[in-house]
């Protein structure tokens, strides 16, 4: 199914893995290009992050050329929201591994937005 749920954790230890943290599961996504997450999806993690209760989302989207760029949203058990951004695989990026550590994750317009970030390494 395009855009559905593909599996419900990355590779061990891995960019996206929980490392065993409990909590919950809102979904694993490989997006075509133009494609949103579901509602439900965004609902998950953004009701969970409202509720202090720990959660993970994983989305792999294409860049303008393609190649995948993965990210991990990942909300502890105060709200807070970590965001772990792989485009290691955009010929065209950063090449990188980068963190963000967000003071709040809200809905708009059926999408996830993060506010408050700073780099974290």
């Amino acid at each position: 199914m395009p855009g559905g749920i593909t599996g419900s954790t990355g590779a061990p230890g891995g960019v996206g893995s929980t490392g065993g943290v409990a909590g919950t599961d809102c979904g694993v996504f490989d997006l075509r290009q133009g494609e949103r997450l579901p509602e439900s999806a965004v609902r998950c993690l953004v009701e969970a992050a409202a509720a202090g209760e720990p959660a993970r989302l994983r989305q792999t989207r294409p860049s303008v050329e393609g190649d995948p760029i993965v990210t991990v949203y990942t909300v502890d058990d105060r709200g807070l929201v970590q965001l772990v951004i792989d485009s290691r695989a955009d010929s065209n990026g950063s090449g990188e591994i980068r963190r963000q550590d967000c003071a709040r994750l809200r809905q708009v317009d059926g999408k996830l937005v993060v506010d408050g970030c700073t780099e974290s390494r």
